[in-house]
């Protein structure tokens, strides 16, 4: 079958502490932004996968989203270091936001039959470690991922354990062409990171709050989605991109600006600006760029203000802890999708026309063309690119 390689050198930066588990396995759990080095990307002809357990599914994919992550994954620092500092492995088959058509099940498969429209969670969790047993599967401490640390989706097939799929049937009825509904499957993986992050990490919010999101790509568009559903009274965007912008306000921002226009205003002033010197009561750091907006959510955090952390930034943060003590503020980092119905209610609201994650496709490609499609969403300047494969 067609896939899209990803492969890189392990090869850590001199005096980077590696546990014995990193160096055996060559791999990376919290720090691959100094382990892996020259990362690339082919289209190659793959090997079939098969099904070797009972409750396994094969699934016949439809449709891959393009997520940061993947760009993080090939573009590099001055030392030729991948960008992307997560868990990684240096050899599979990229691509974790995904849906498919399930194709054939193992014998111990419950709930799904051929024929079935799936989407599937990126976490493989155990289920059997502490984390897992806690309720907090994207703790998982024996975690692997499809697309990051074993063979993911920018593919023709792919092999699931059952109890990571969910079924999308229903999209049938919400959307009139085959082609939405493979995109609104693929996009409940990125739409239940952003909800994971707002509702259950953050705690969500009592209807009237005021949130300000900084970065408007995929996953902060999707928390503007989910913070309208919410009952926000206010929803503030900070973004540089205009074409992201304008996707800003079609998902609910009531403001969406370009803090490098502000003429001569900073956004934390454009917020007390807003919220008539409230502050707002929820702040989504959705940017990649916390060293820059952190502080600007110190000086914009309503009291009891809750600071949401959504994107990874290989960067350290300056905090400046004084304002969240006097105004008993906190901070939160969503990480993850899975547990605590995220899947569930997202596909839900899908379901019930509340939310329409498709509004953020702005390309698409095939599977032929994936590195073409990598290429436009380096960009960033859209909303997601789309990889279609099995039409």
């Amino acid at each position: 079958m067609k896939a899209v390689r990803f492969t890189a050198e392990f090869d850590p930066k001199p005096g980077v502490p590696l546990s014995a588990e990193e160096r055996r396995e060559k791999r990376g759990r919290a720090n691959s932004d100094k382990l892996f080095r020259h990362p690339r990307v082919e289209l190659v002809d793959a090997p079939m996968p098969r099904i070797t357990n009972p409750e396994e599914v094969l699934i016949r994919l439809k449709a891959c989203g393009v997520c940061g992550t993947d760009l993080h994954l090939v573009e590099t620092d001055a030392d030729g270091y991948t960008l992307y500092p997560g868990h990684l492995k240096g050899n599979q088959i990229i691509g974790h936001e995904f849906a498919g058509e399930v194709a054939e099940v193992g014998s111990g498969v419950v709930n799904l039959k051929v024929g079935d429209k799936v989407t599937v969670e990126e976490m493989k969790w155990c289920g059997k470690c502490n984390s897992c047993r806690k309720g907090h599967p994207n703790q998982c401490t024996n975690l692997e991922e499809f697309g990051i640390t074993e063979d993911g989706a920018y593919a023709e097939y792919l092999v699931s354990n059952e109890k990571y799929c969910w079924k999308i049937n229903g999209f049938e009825d919400v959307y009139d062409s085959e082609d939405k509904v493979w995109q609104a499957g693929c996009l409940v993986e990125p739409s239940s990171v952003a909800y994971n992050a707002l509702i259950e990490c953050g705690g969500g919010f009592k209807p009237g709050a005021y949130v300000a999101v900084f970065g408007a790509g995929p996953i902060g568009l999707f928390t503007i989605a989910h913070a309208r559903n919410q009952g926000a009274a206010k929803i503030i965007v900070f973004e540089m991109m205009e074409e992201r912008l304008k996707l800003a306000k079609d998902y609910g921002a009531d403001y969406a600006c370009n803090p490098q226009k502000l003429h001569g205003k900073e956004p934390w002033e454009v917020i007390m600006q807003h919220t008539d010197g409230e502050g707002a009561d929820v702040l989504v750091e959705a940017a990649g760029v916390a060293d820059i907006t952190f502080p600007q959510i110190e000086r914009a955090m309503a009291p009891l203000a809750t600071v949401v952390n959504t994107a990874m930034s290989k960067e350290r943060v300056p905090l400046y802890l004084v304002p969240y003590a006097f105004k008993k503020g906190r901070i939160v980092v969503g990480v993850g999708h899975s547990g605590h119905d995220n899947f569930k209610n997202v596909i839900r609201l899908i379901n019930a026309r509340r939310f329409d994650p498709t509004r953020v496709v702005t390309a698409s490609f095939p599977l032929e063309d994936a590195l073409k499609a990598m290429e436009v969403a380096k960009g960033r300047s859209g909303g997601k690119v789309i990889i279609t494969m099995n039409r």
